[in-house]
């Protein structure tokens, strides 16, 4: 459940840099792809990784058992 939490909300790493190419063509690919990925990955991995393993021990608790 996790691991498609992270790939949906990183989802935006991989489909931002192919619109914007088609949307602006003369931008520069390298600032944009750059950009998605260095804010983005880290974004994911301190913060969303965390915040869905809380989110999914609030959903799914353990039995103790």
């Amino acid at each position: 459940m996790i691991l498609l939490a992270v790939l949906a909300t990183s989802s935006s790493d991989i489909s931002g840099p192919p619109t914007l190419r088609a949307g602006i063509p003369s931008a520069n690919p390298s600032s944009y792809i750059g950009s998605s990925t260095s804010v983005g990955t880290p974004i994911a991995i301190g913060v969303g990784i965390p915040f869905f393993i809380a989110l999914a021990e609030m959903v799914f608790p353990a039995t103790g058992g």
